[in-house]
């Protein structure tokens, strides 16, 4: 079936309002109070995860949207951010962004969680009409996607990262034996996919997947195996990657964890084991870094107010297509990289990544690579 899309502002409110009618209701969602509009005033919704299973990510997220609304500029363009908890749900995501289009007509929209871009989130996105940032990662680059021209992703791709885990496997020779650690309750992990996917690409044997328990038991036969991996890529919840890094350290084993790129540092706080031997992907390089920036995530939800800031500057008030294409010509470095978006390309191109592990007191490097 060919998708058409709506012309008109109220016709892509109606066919989106029709899109997510039947999604099931969700619990209600904790909106903060939705300011008094004002002529001129940028309006911005972030759609976060405050109290499910991402509620670390979702804090610093917005700690770092309202410092930056409290720290913005007298020059720069007004902006109103209302925030909005998912708690974890998509079915929540679904019903909020429809709201942001329809009833607080809104601006341009925040996802602070992680999503599976798929045909159905895009029609929503393109259907919503106004630009998406997506501060988590992707799959990949959402600008050929169905919608992808609203939706501009400020996180590396999964793709991109997982190339950068299998490489840095490689580069210390701990890419094998290893395994890969999902958790059971999920039919397909996006990122076991795109580890999936990379080890081919580099002409090595498959990793294993194992599956964790639903209530977070790592498997026997792995942890007594532990000794003899080289390294674990841990996409499970952090109880069964510690479970991991204790059953290294009570064997003597170097074992190093990979953990994915949305761990926060303060949950390897009081975790010495796992602490000892994790790594995880960050930025190589950023700019300068205010007090008040707690983690990558809360980084990336600071630059997508800066990036809408300056688009917002060179766009008439309310006309969501120049805000777009002011957000394809803009190249700026901010506090966690330099973005630069083009018509075709509205995510990160190359990223600069490293994989760095916690000190104790912040993030810092990794021991070398092995020497070819």
């Amino acid at each position: 079936m060919r998708y058409v899309q709506a012309r008109s502002p109220r016709m892509r409110a109606l066919a989106l309002a029709a899109l997510l009618a039947a999604c099931a209701a969700p619990p209600p969602a904790v909106v903060t109070p939705t300011p008094t509009p004002h002529a001129g005033v940028l309006k911005v919704t972030a759609l976060l995860d405050l109290s499910g299973r991402g509620a670390r990510v979702g804090t610093d997220q917005r700690e770092a949207i309202q410092r930056w609304v409290d720290a913005r500029p007298a020059s720069a363009p007004r902006m109103s951010v209302r925030v909005v908890d998912t708690a974890g749900s998509d079915a929540t995501l679904f019903v909020e962004l429809r709201r942001a289009a329809v009833e607080e007509r809104s601006d341009a929209l925040l996802v602070g969680v992680p999503v599976q871009y798929d045909d159905t989130l895009g029609r929503a996105v393109d259907l919503a009409g106004m630009p998406v940032l997506f501060l988590e990662p992707l799959r990949r680059d959402p600008v050929a996607e169905v919608g992808g021209r609203w939706a501009f992703a400020l996180a590396p791709a999964l793709e991109d990262l997982a190339a950068a885990e299998v490489a840095d496997a490689l580069a210390r020779a701990l890419l094998a034996p290893s395994v890969v650690l999902v958790d059971g309750g999920r039919a397909i992990d996006p990122m076991a996919a795109a580890l999936a996917a990379a080890v081919a690409r580099s002409g090595h044997d498959p990793i294993r997947e194992v599956a964790v328990a639903v209530d977070g038991t790592v498997p026997g036969v792995v942890r007594s195996n532990v000794p003899l991996l080289a390294s674990v890529h841990c996409l499970a919840r952090l109880p069964a990657c510690r479970s991991i890094a204790e059953a290294a350290a009570s064997s003597g084993a170097t074992t190093l964890v990979y953990l994915p790129y949305r761990v926060t540092s303060t949950e390897l706080a009081g975790t010495s084991e796992l602490a000892a031997r994790a790594v995880f992907p960050r930025w190589r390089a950023s700019g300068p870094r205010p007090s008040w920036i707690a983690s990558v995530h809360s980084a990336v939800a600071a630059d997508a107010l800066s990036l809408l800031s300056a688009a917002a500057a060179e766009s008439p008030p309310g006309d969501h297509d120049a805000l777009r294409a002011t957000m394809e010509r803009i190249t700026m470095t901010l506090i966690a990289t330099t973005y630069s978006f083009t018509p075709g390309r509205h995510g990160i191109s190359e990223p600069d990544l490293t994989f760095t592990r916690w000190t104790g007191a912040d993030v810092g490097p990794v021991i070398p690579t092995a020497t070819p």
